[in-house]
């Protein structure tokens, strides 16, 4: 697989013809960035001279950054795996990209476009399928009877924390039980302060804080 500056070199054509587009590491994002992150990945595989491409969308208040993707094929054969040395190399991909996944990125903008995705998703975990990121996008979204349900099923963890975590998990545990129990007394606006602060945490961790535009969260918007 080609080295990260190869990469960049490589794909300032799409970034030209795309000013929305910006790149962090192999990664492409589409701005803005504010609760929803939004990419293009172009996955290494086995063979170095083969590569999987993914677009994905992910809520930007949790650590893991592919949350809900799908497989970027080429048109035609529709094949998921794509070559490097391919002759029709970059062209075919910025093709793909441009017809599969930008309109797919640039259409989910808000939770309610996140969850329209996630339903649709082949690739990746339905949205309900695990209470803490469930927990956090409910809550975040304004939807508090889900978050509520969601924080019982999560009354029990957490309980300890390994004294050998590194400072940003006890950090980011911390605030998870925050906005659990936040959830629980029924206080929103507290909820709505850790959920800025781990969404500040996990903006630094992916490098993205220069890129990122702080905004209420739909919690806040709509009481």
């Amino acid at each position: 697989m080609p080295a990260g500056p190869q990469i960049r070199k490589l794909l300032k054509p799409l970034l030209a013809r795309h000013p929305d587009l910006f790149m962090v590491g192999r990664d492409i994002f589409v701005r803005p960035i504010r609760h929803i992150s939004r990419a293009i990945i172009l996955d290494r595989t086995s063979d170095p001279t083969r590569f999987a491409p993914t677009y994905h969308v992910s809520m930007t208040c949790h650590w893991i950054m592919i949350q809900w993707h799908r497989q970027l094929k080429h048109a035609p054969p529709g094949s998921v795996i794509w070559r490097w040395n391919h002759p029709d190399m970059p062209e075919s991909l910025f093709t793909a990209i441009e017809d599969q996944a930008l309109p797919a990125l640039r259409a989910a903008s808000t939770f309610a476009d996140v969850e329209a995705f996630a339903a649709q998703n082949p690739w990746g975990y339905p949205l309900d399928a695990y209470h803490e990121p469930a927990m956090l996008f409910y809550a975040a979204s304004g939807d508090k009877v889900r978050a509520q349900a969601k924080a019982h099923l999560l009354r029990n963890a957490w309980k300890t924390v390994d004294p050998k975590a590194s400072p940003g998990i006890q950090h980011q545990i911390a605030l998870l039980r925050a906005i659990r129990d936040g959830i629980a007394a029924d206080d929103w606006q507290g909820v709505a302060h850790a959920l800025h602060e781990l969404e500040r945490a996990v903006m630094a961790y992916w490098k993205l804080e220069p890129y990122w535009e702080p905004s209420p969260f739909p919690l806040e918007v709509e009481g």
